[in-house]
């Protein structure tokens, strides 16, 4: 029985025949690549979101623990940091959405990579046997 703590095969989103499929290039790259300038985006604009959170929070608490008179700048509003929030936990599962249509895709066409490779006459070989086994006459 797996330990599904130890055994990360089953959080993996892509499936082993369609690695298989890409890494044999059976697959194009380019849906990859676009879905990864995404991510790479979010990433950036979440990290700061994140950073602007954090040093929010600090903020947050300098202006409760201020003195009177002394001149603090108030933090965000709490609606405006649970606006974030929202923001981050929505485009992260529009991201997760993405990912996972892609590897819909990818499956599909390892699946359509796979079978082709089993044709016998997708290969030359497979071809060659189709072509001497057909029946030749003679006059």
């Amino acid at each position: 029985m797996d330990n599904f703590l130890t055994n990360s095969a089953s959080l993996n989103v892509f499936g082993e025949k369609t690695m298989m499929a890409c890494y044999r290039h059976q697959i194009s790259a380019a849906p990859f690549v676009r879905s990864l300038e995404c991510v790479h985006g979010v990433a950036r604009g979440l990290g700061e979101l994140f950073t602007l959170l954090q040093v929010n929070e600090t903020q947050r608490l300098s202006y409760a623990d201020r003195d009177e008179g002394e001149a603090v700048t108030p933090p965000l509003p709490p609606n405006s940091v649970d606006n974030f929030m929202a923001l981050g936990a929505s485009v992260c599962e529009l991201l997760r959405a993405d990912i996972e249509r892609l590897a819909k895709w990818a499956g599909e066409r390892a699946d359509d990579a796979d079978q082709q490779t089993a044709t016998p006459s997708s290969s030359r070989r497979g071809r060659k046997a189709q072509d001497s086994s057909k029946a030749v006459t003679h006059a």
